[in-house]
Formats: structure tokens, sequence, C-alpha cells
């Protein structure tokens, strides 16, 4: 699955999206900048030295469930990319809460306090996201600590096939 990219407007105007759209410019419904995530996170990966790398965690729990871990690695305060980094952490930690878990329950595992400051904020300056969460609880978003991140990381918390409770092992795998 690709994507286009207008290049016409600069790099800060472009949209980080999960979905792969194409777009041409052409002056369409479609004329906006759209970047996979996946393509953003390549960028900041390619970008930072490993020294440089701030290493989250994402947990995104559901009751009776092992939560589901996303790791991402951040440009750290400071770094020209760090907004961009910043921005990445919200648009998946909204995807994943919203559409790959469906929770209300978020955990952020970090040693810059900054990081999970300004995650606290996007979700204040968005109350319709932390609205539109609350359909599978009330809201909450917590630090938590390295101990708390599942072996296995991005596994799904499927449900039996009888539906009485999680099943022993996921029922179609992982994430990977």
């Amino acid at each position: 699955m690709g994507v286009v990219v207008s290049r016409a407007r600069p790099a800060a105007a472009r949209i980080a999206t999960a979905d792969a759209v194409a777009v041409d410019g052409g002056g369409g419904m479609a004329d906006f900048g759209v970047e996979p995530l996946s393509a953003v996170a390549s960028e900041l990966r390619q970008a930072l030295m490993p020294e440089e790398v701030e290493e989250v965690v994402l947990l995104a729990d559901r009751p009776g469930a092992v939560p589901y871990a996303l790791p991402l690695e951040l440009p750290p305060p400071g770094h020209a990319l760090r907004e961009r980094g910043l921005a990445l952490l919200w648009a998946r930690t909204v995807t994943v809460a919203a559409a790959v878990v469906g929770t209300s329950r978020l955990r952020l595992v970090t040693k810059c306090d900054e990081t999970f400051e300004r995650l606290k904020a996007d979700f204040d300056a968005h109350p319709k996201v932390t609205s539109h969460l609350e359909q599978y609880g009330e809201f909450s978003l917590t630090r938590a600590l390295p101990e708390d991140v599942p072996a296995e990381l991005r596994a799904m918390p499927f449900l039996s096939a009888r539906g009485g409770g999680v099943a022993d092992e996921p029922l179609l795998g992982t994430n990977e």
C-alpha cells in the first residue's frame, strides 16, 4: 500500500494518519498532504542516532487482558524533530485506543516528564477524543513503570470463541 504526498506544502503542514491515501494536489476533495504513521516513524528512526532516542511504550488496558503494548522511539527534548515525534505519539495513542484496542485506559512508560505532560495536554486540547474513548469506560491516562510492559508486545487481547473471557492464547496471533 503506497501513498503519494504532495510536496508543495511544507512538512509541518502535512497531516500524519494511519490511513494511506493518495493525494495528487490536483484540487480535488482530498487536496491535502497525508502520510502513513509508519512513514513518519521510519523518518524519525533514520534521523536519530541510537543514543538520542527517547524510548516510550504505550500501554492500552482492557479489563481481564494483558495490555496492548506499543513501543515508540521519539526525538528527545530539544531535538529539531521533537514536535514531529510528539505528534506521532499522539496519533498512535489515539489510533491504538480508539481503533485497535477499544479502550479508555491508557498508560505511558517514559523517563521524560515532558513527554507524558504533552500527551496529557493533547488529550485536554481534544476533549471530543476523550469523550469518544469514554464509550469504553472512564478515561484515564497515567504513567507506568518499565516492569508493567508485557513480554509480548502488540498482542491483541482476543476473546475466546465461546465468549467466556480472554483466550489462553491469541486466536489470530500478534500484529508483528
